[in-house]
């Protein structure tokens, strides 16, 4: 997850090279995954179900209403001191 994070730091400084090595990591970790065991790496997609997990209860304020899923921000934005004005954020 961390290299994730700092490829997201590149991203947003542009630093192209640093981001093309993660990148190019990532493949040959993957292209040696797929070697040393393909029967697995292939089977991993179909173990990601949702089934596996029995009946989702989502207990989010946008489930039950996106107007108080908004309203809930507004709140949480404006308690921790961000205003929104004309100009945008202040």
């Amino acid at each position: 997850m961390f290299p994730i994070l700092a490829a997201v730091w590149w991203l947003g400084r542009r630093d192209w090279r640093a981001l093309g090595e993660l990148v190019g990591w990532l493949v040959a970790l993957a292209v040696v995954q797929v070697v040393l065991e393909p029967t697995g790496s292939f089977a991993y997609p179909a173990f990601l179900r949702l089934d596996q997990v029995g009946s989702v209860v989502s207990l989010s304020p946008y489930a039950l209403s996106p107007w108080l899923w908004a309203g809930l921000l507004a709140v949480g934005l404006r308690r921790h001191g961000f205003r929104v004005g004309i100009g945008g954020l202040r």
